[in-house]
């Protein structure tokens, strides 16, 4: 069933790319997308690009699964606890304005987020790149996979 999801629609979209290239400040034709299946099963493009002697890469993972928004919750709760006196990682940081709801999770140099009907999971990889900048690529390329908002979604509870 997984495989029939991932064949439905193509995962690596021109808006995908188009926005990788716009915070890279480079051609939409300096961007490779390659398709493949993450390690939870679920479609995900990988788009690479060289800017200078540097190699960014930048993976979307979308993750059709049942309850997106509890997943989403629970993910960022769950990265965000701390089970010691000193913090040994970063908690996650809410992204505003991205989804239902969003979170930067700096220790894995990701966005995670949701539309309601997806969870939605950006990673990046940008060698000397700053945070800030990581950050705000993985925000743009989830948002390029975001549909529209199912607010309903927020109401839905894991069972």
């Amino acid at each position: 069933m997984k495989a029939a999801k991932a064949q439905a629609a193509p995962i690596c979209t021109d808006k995908g790319r188009v926005a990788v290239a716009g915070m890279l400040g480079i051609s939409q034709g300096s961007v490779s997308p390659s398709a493949a299946v993450g390690n939870n099963g679920e479609p995900e493009c990988h788009f690479t690009a060289d800017v200078g002697n540097r190699r960014i890469r930048v993976v979307v993972n979308v993750d059709t699964s049942p309850q997106p928004y509890a997943r989403l919750e629970r993910t960022i709760v769950e990265d965000g606890q701390q089970f010691g006196l000193v913090r040994g990682f970063a908690a996650p940081v809410t992204v505003p304005k991205l989804g239902l709801d969003a979170a930067w999770v700096p220790d894995a140099d990701q966005v995670i987020t949701t539309d309601g009907n997806a969870l939605i999971t950006a990673t990046v990889a940008w060698g000397g790149a700053r945070q800030a900048q990581r950050r705000a690529l993985a925000t743009a390329a989830a948002r390029a996979y975001l549909g529209k908002l199912n607010r309903k979604a927020a109401q839905q509870t894991e069972v």
